[in-house]
């Protein structure tokens, strides 16, 4: 709801963490995200502020250690002497407490006085674990974690839970996986199958079975790559947008930079393809091992090392492939591609005009029946959303993201004879709290 302060966060927040044992005053979460949204308007250096705290007891920050510690998780550095929380000191400590690198320590004294107690690192894993990136990580430790995104931008979390949300003066209703929607699936399903004969003709070309639990794992990573690319767009700033669509008109596209870029849906099927080899192998190589066999087939050693490799290098080339694409939204107009996920062109205008007898709706649940329904007052809207509204209720098996300056990606998509409007899309890797 529009309107909302840090002092609406911080009730929100405090309802929302009701069961944990370690939940804090009102007061204290008052204090803390009034001065952490203080901070955010601020620059240091001339740079926005950007910083991630953590709400941890410095005398205890790591009360259930697993038995075996690897070296990618974080640790907690305190320091000498606790720092005063305050917007000044925050703005300086900021610049070593980046949420991609580092959180800062933030914990009330004996005196209940928020104080900055120290730093953990290795936040990196944990950022791209967020963003896709990477598949395991390790969550910041403490009762919850805040992000600052930007002015006025915070992200309250528990792990990987998002507890809330405040983007200005907005605090955002929970996120909605429009994946889960049956009719968006259905339509990214359909590109996706047309790609499955050529995974398994590579599985069986390497003389390996195709298993079709596969298919999950490399559907997964179809929707999970974009996904990505919309990450990838939001973190400019700038705003866009990218259309699906298998087959649009002259008449309803005018495309300014027509280019046909089919990159991704290969580097999808490589990287399906090799994984399953590499499992298979490895599974293989583990029944040998298990048996108590004196020696492992070379071949299977070889296939196994060389899926690896491929893994290694589709992944490689995937994010590479996937900073190309979201590049392209910088350029004014939408970027258009197919559900091969093959992009067509961009710098796109609509020119659609629309289907007037389409009724469009805003839905705050993936699956629109669910949840309440609202007529979608188009005059809110500015000409990027109004236009992908337009297109969409004319091209009924389309899907459309807009990314805004602001943050939130929205998505448009019908089913049946209405239009349905998504105002936050959920596209981190971040669970919606019960």
């Amino acid at each position: 709801m529009p309107g909302q302060t840090p002092h609406d966060l911080a009730i929100y927040v405090y309802g929302r963490l009701a069961n944990k044992p370690q939940r804090p005053p009102i007061a204290i979460l008052d204090e803390l995200f009034h001065t952490l949204y203080l901070t955010s308007m601020r620059k240091e250096e001339g740079t926005p502020i950007t910083c991630s705290i953590s709400f941890v007891d410095p005398k205890n920050p790591d009360p259930d250690p697993p038995e075996n510690i690897r070296d990618p998780r974080w640790t907690v550095a305190l320091f000498a002497n606790p720092v005063e929380y305050a917007a000044t000191q925050l703005a300086k400590l900021a610049l070593a407490a980046d949420p991609g690198s580092s959180c800062l320590v933030v914990y009330p004294n004996r005196k209940k006085e928020l104080q900055i107690w120290g730093l953990i690192d290795q936040q990196g894993g944990f950022q791209s674990m967020l963003n896709h990136e990477t598949e395991g990580g390790w969550s910041p430790p403490g009762a919850f974690h805040v992000q600052v995104l930007g002015p006025g931008h915070l992200v309250v979390m528990n792990e990987t839970v998002l507890i809330a949300e405040l983007n200005g003066d907005h605090l955002l209703e929970d996120s909605v996986d429009v994946f889960l929607n049956s009719a968006i699936q259905k339509k990214f399903r359909a590109g996706f199958e047309r790609h499955v004969d050529n995974i398994s003709a590579s599985i069986s070309h390497e003389g390996y079975e195709f298993q079709p639990e596969i298919l999950e794992y490399a559907y997964s990573q179809w929707i999970r790559t974009i996904r990505r690319i919309l990450l990838r767009a939001r973190s400019f700033g700038h705003g866009g947008a990218f259309l699906f669509a298998d087959s649009p008109s002259d008449s309803q596209i005018n495309t300014k930079y027509a280019v046909v870029y089919d990159r991704l849906p290969h580097l999808l099927e490589n990287l399906a393809s090799s994984c399953a080899i590499e499992d298979e192998s490895y599974d293989s190589i583990f029944e040998q091992v298990d048996g108590d066999a004196d020696t492992i087939h070379t071949g299977l050693y070889l296939d196994n090392a060389h899926a690896k490799n491929l893994h290694d290098d589709a992944c490689d080339a995937l994010s590479g492939a996937i900073a190309y694409v979201a590049s392209l939204s910088r350029v004014d107009g939408l970027v258009l591609l197919d559900y091969d996920l093959v992009v067509h062109g961009f710098g796109c205008e609509i020119t659609a005009k629309g289907d007037s007898k389409c009724q469009a709706y805003r839905a705050r649940h993936s699956s629109p029946t669910k949840g309440e329904l609202r007529r979608l007052d188009l005059l809110r809207f500015g000409t990027r959303h109004r236009s992908m509204i337009r297109y969409c209720s004319e091209d009924k098996q389309s899907v459309g993201f807009v990314v805004s300056h602001d943050g939130p990606v929205r998505a448009v998509s019908c089913s049946s004879s209405r239009l349905y409007f998504w105002d936050n899309v959920q596209l981190s890797m971040r669970e919606e709290s019960s």
